[in-house]
Formats: structure tokens, C-alpha cells, sequence
């Protein structure tokens, strides 16, 4: 992988764009044949249409940092007409029409890397970048884009990917950054999983002992389980008990990975989804009241330690240890 530097403006939104292309990558090699045939959410267009547009997504956003990295003047007539941009979406869409998917998912991890390059060219000076018959600057409108990337991203998921349907469910104000950042990364690493050979999951770790199975496993039901146990005894209106602090970690998260080694690889994808689920399940009965929930013994601070978790990202960091571990052996 190519290292860039990027302005510091820059940076978040490259990061966000390169993220969703890795998911809708993740999304397509994971969906099973028959995928592609179905209908997507947007009208007329099958799964398949949906990630040959997602393949060619970027196209004006490339014009836009073409012509900026180029010191030339944006063709706003072009890049902010519906008609053009639909009637070039169509034509990309036909002229793909003969793709596998395999060619498709090719060409969408093709145009991230040109898009990355042409953000690295930015400068921090083009953040305030306007002109004349521009309705806003460069920054306000690249800060938008990756949202197109998202949106037919979660359209993907639910028109090709062969799981079971998430509950829908509703947050407190307080509860919901924790909750949708642990629903996305725990969505981010089932794609992950589903996509992996058998081979992959046999691999070893950055993890002392430990293969990819195994660090799915943990990321599972295969860990010490506290953060469960507290929500547990908080929504049932229980006192903490001290001896849900007092576990050894380590050694039980080595206890309860060995009890999986025997599993199938559908059995820990089954865990990855049930112990997620009851996370969102817990969550959603937090109320507004919650937040303010304290005790003495021992000292716990409800709001701090759902802080804490929401900086951890614990899917996060395993799931970058097994995209590390297999790119190396990849390479």
C-alpha cells in the first residue's frame, strides 16, 4: 500500500473515502453468487447494478480535484447538473454491464487509489478553495461527499449480503454515538470474516499463539465479557457487584478462546452476530436517566466508562491486527 500525506483538512476525508471502499469490497466478496441478480433498494437496479455504479462512484468528485490539482477552473455547469450526472452514471452503468463482479470489485479498489492520489495533491490553502459561480468552497463540499460512499454501501449490505436483518432500534441521545460506532465496527468485521478463505482463518497473528480464528473468536464471545456483564446488571436495575472488576482478564480471555477452537468458522461468525445483537439489545434500553448512574462501592462512574469503551474501539484494533497478519503473509 502506497503512503500518502495528506493536508490536514484532508486527512479525515481521505480516510472516511478509503474506509468505504475497503467495506464495499469486504460487502462484495463476502455476498454469495446469487446476490447480484436481486433487487437493490434503488429502483431498477439489482445488486450487481448497485456496486458497478459504486465502482465508477467517484467520477465527479475526480473531475472536481482534477481540474483543481490542475489550477484550472471547475466545470460547475457539469458537476452540479443532475441531468449530467445521471445521464454519466447510466452510461458508466451500461458500458459495465458484461462485468463479473470479481472485475467490478477490482475497479472499485482502482478508483479509491486514484482518488486517494489526486487528495494527496490538495493543499491546505485549497480548503477555502471558491469561485465565482461555485455555491460553496472545496472544503464544505468534499466533507459531504463520503456520504455517498455510506449510503449505497448500506444498500449493498441489504440487498446483497445474505444475513439475517438487524433489529431496528432507537438510542438515547447520550447512548447512540456508542451504539452506532459499535454496530458499524461490529458490521465492519462480520464483512470481514465472511469474506476470508478457509485458509485465512488459519493463519497466525501479531497475537503471541493465536490464529485469525482466534482472534475472531475473542472479538466474539471469546473475551472476559465485562462490558456485557455491567449493562447486564445496570438495565436490570442491579448493583455493579465488585467481582465483575475482579476477573482476570487475560487468563480468561485465553480460557474462553481455547473453549472455541473446536468450533466451525460459521459458529464463531453465529457468536460475532449474537453477541453483537445483545449489545445493541442492552443499549437500547439505557434511558436519558442512565447517564447519571453512579456508585460507591465500588466507585463506578456509568457515563466515564461508556466514554472509555467509546475510545476503545476493541472490534477496531482486532480487526486491524488480522488485516495486518494477512496482508504481510499476503506480500
Amino acid at each position: 500500500m502506497t503512503d500518502r500525506a495528506f493536508a490536514s483538512w484532508v486527512e479525515p476525508i481521505a480516510e472516511q473515502l478509503r474506509e468505504s471502499r475497503v467495506q464495499i469490497a469486504d460487502v462484495a466478496r463476502a455476498a454469495p453468487p446469487d446476490a447480484w441478480k436481486k433487487p437493490s433498494p434503488n429502483e431498477g437496479w439489482t445488486c450487481k447494478d448497485l456496486l458497478a455504479h459504486l465502482a465508477t462512484g467517484d467520477w465527479v468528485l475526480q473531475m472536481v480535484l482534477k481540474a483543481v490539482t490542475s489550477d484550472t477552473p471547475v466545470n460547475i455547469g457539469e458537476v452540479g447538473d443532475l441531468d449530467f450526472i445521471s445521464e454519466g452514471n447510466a452510461r458508466r452503468l451500461k458500458e459495465r454491464a458484461g462485468c463479473s463482479p470479481e472485475e467490478l470489485i477490482e475497479e472499485v479498489e482502482a478508483e479509491r487509489m486514484a482518488t486517494q492520489e489526486l487528495l494527496s495533491r490538495l493543499t491546505e490553502a485549497d480548503e477555502s478553495r471558491s469561485q465565482e459561480d461555485a455555491p460553496i468552497k472545496l472544503g464544505d463540499y468534499l466533507r459531504g461527499f463520503p456520504g455517498h460512499d455510506r449510503q449505497h454501501l448500506e444498500e449493498l449490505r441489504k440487498g446483497a449480503r445474505g444475513e439475517r436483518a438487524m433489529t431496528a432500534r432507537t438510542f438515547v441521545a447520550w447512548v447512540e454515538p456508542l451504539a452506532t460506532r459499535m454496530g458499524e465496527s461490529r458490521a465492519r468485521t462480520l464483512e470481514y470474516a465472511r469474506s476470508l478463505s478457509a485458509e485465512a482463518w488459519s493463519r497466525p497473528t501479531g497475537n503471541e499463539g493465536w490464529t485469525c480464528k482466534d482472534v475472531f473468536a475473542h472479538i466474539g464471545k471469546g473475551n472476559d465479557q465485562m462490558f456485557q456483564a455491567i449493562l447486564r446488571e445496570v438495565v436490570a436495575g442491579r448493583h455493579v457487584d465488585r467481582s465483575i472488576f475482579a476477573v482476570d482478564s487475560d487468563g480468561e480471555n485465553e480460557r474462553r478462546v481455547e473453549e472455541r477452537r473446536g468450533r466451525s468458522v460459521a459458529e464463531i461468525i453465529a457468536e460475532l452476530e449474537e453477541s453483537g445483537d445483545e449489545v445493541q439489545e442492552l443499549l437500547s434500553q439505557f434511558t436519558e436517566t442512565h447517564e447519571g448512574y453512579q456508585q460507591d462501592d465500588p466507585p463506578f462512574i456509568l457515563s466515564g466508562f461508556m466514554r472509555l469503551v467509546l475510545n476503545e474501539d476493541h472490534d477496531g484494533e482486532h480487526l486491524a491486527q488480522i488485516r495486518a497478519a494477512l496482508e504481510e503473509h499476503a506480500s
